[in-house]
């Protein structure tokens, strides 16, 4: 079956979603006359291996799908509140962090109201060109969904695939059976350890969010596992968001960004080191050292920290793994024992190339041999007519560390609404539509 649309997103989780919600509230004169959201999954979901109890956000309730957008818009954190009468609660609460759950529960709020337009349990093989007498050059996606074979046919395509899970090198072929990611800890690590009244020993290799979600979660469902965590330097971090250095989220910086990426974007991503990469939210860690020191009143000192530390060596030891840490101070090597390695190490944006392998020839690249992708997120490309090719939440290196956080998402669909409208972006955050009843 060959379907035709006018906009066509890759991927549905909150960048695609908060495009969706951009063009719904553009008077219908403006807007594209046809979308489609193709999503592989089978339902909408976000984050879901970490939506563990009381697991909180590390941005704020108004840095939601539309606020820095279209502050009047229906679908923000706070009417999402107003609808489901918690909105007093939540002001009581005096906290700008909802919890994952709640936060989750917003998302699934705001894509109801586009199930009609997204294709679920559909994944897009290759995207071609095809060249239409009556249209012009066309992307081609070709796909596999439950029904079969689809393939559609736009204009305008935007990637929104997400990002995939790192695992450090020295894990990352090595004992699969013991060696898991936060990515699959409800799925695959929860189920592997079903008896929480074990000895269980547990390695926690980073420093980020979910390590700290992770270790809080150990310490408080099993009370007899011993837990090491590897830090690469001495302690853990702190999350900064102090005003001065939330202003990467700001367009001005994203045009910085952009403007200086091929030869000071290390020097960007390190000054802002501390909103996006090995840091947890300072109340986080109040609490974690709280349930140590208490711990420690009884006797019990299940938590052991190695600082300075890296893994240099994984082998089989019995049922489990041993793990050798290098000290970068005094470089010695010490061995350790445990039935699991869990990588809290982030994701890396995914490879586009195999899906855009047959688009090679029309794609420039830069000076690194990448895809070049200008300010509005379009990939810069040759001989394909008026067809524009979007990237959203992987244009880190070209656009800034705060490329594939959440504060970015309502700002970034409005520049690419105007480029694929060609309008002032203003003109994009017009007043919101009324919401359709079911």
């Amino acid at each position: 079956m060959v379907l035709k649309f006018d906009l066509v997103g890759v991927g549905f989780g909150p960048a695609n979603l908060a495009l969706a919600i951009a063009f719904s509230e553009i008077p219908q004169t403006n807007r594209p006359r046809t979308t489609a959201f193709i999503e592989s999954r089978h339902e909408f979901s976000w984050q879901s291996e970490l939506l563990l109890p009381n697991a909180k956000m590390t941005t704020c309730f108004w840095e939601d799908l539309v606020t820095a957008r279209n502050p009047r818009s229906k679908y923000s954190f706070v009417n999402y509140l107003k609808e489901h009468n918690r909105l007093f609660e939540f002001m009581n609460l005096r906290d700008f962090y909802p919890t994952r759950a709640d936060y989750t529960a917003y998302l699934k709020w705001c894509e109801g109201d586009f199930t009609s337009t997204t294709k679920y349990g559909t994944t897009v093989n290759a995207i071609t060109l095809e060249h239409s007498r009556q249209h012009g050059p066309l992307f081609r996606l070709e796909c596999d969904s439950l029904a079969g074979q689809l393939v559609y046919l736009t204009k305008n395509a935007v990637l929104a695939i997400g990002r995939q899970p790192k695992i450090p090198t020295e894990l990352s072929s090595s004992f699969q059976d013991h060696v898991y990611h936060t990515a699959n800890f409800k799925t695959r690590f929860l189920s592997a350890f079903p008896d929480n009244s074990k000895d269980h020993r547990f390695l926690i290799v980073g420093t980020g969010q979910s390590a700290g979600d992770v270790l809080q979660y150990l310490l408080m469902h099993y009370p007899r596992a011993r837990i090491s965590v590897i830090l690469r330097s001495f302690a853990f971090l702190p999350f900064d968001d102090t005003p001065f250095v939330n202003e990467i989220f700001r367009p001005d910086f994203v045009d910085l960004a952009h403007h200086c990426y091929l030869n000071n974007i290390h020097s960007i991503k390190e000054a802002s080191q501390l909103t996006n990469y090995a840091v947890i939210e300072a109340g986080q860690l109040r609490d974690i050292y709280r349930t140590i020191y208490n711990e420690a009143l009884q006797g019990r000192n299940r938590v052991t920290l190695h600082r300075f530390s890296s893994i240099s060596g994984i082998s089989r030891q019995g049922a489990g793994v041993g793990v050798s840490l290098r000290s970068s101070v005094t470089e010695q090597i010490e061995e350790i024992d445990v039935d699991a390695v869990l990588c809290a190490t982030g994701y890396d944006s995914k490879n586009l190339d195999d899906l855009l392998v047959d688009l090679g020839p029309y794609i420039d690249r830069d000076s690194a041999g990448l895809m070049r992708i200008r300010r509005d997120y379009s990939v810069g490309m040759s001989k394909v007519g008026d067809c524009k090719l979007f990237i959203q939440g992987a244009a880190e290196r070209s656009h800034g560390p705060g490329d594939p956080a959440l504060p970015i998402v309502p700002t970034r669909a409005a520049e690419i609404c105007h480029a694929i409208l060609g309008q002032n972006p203003a003109d994009a955050a017009a007043a919101p539509i009324e919401r359709q009843e079911a």
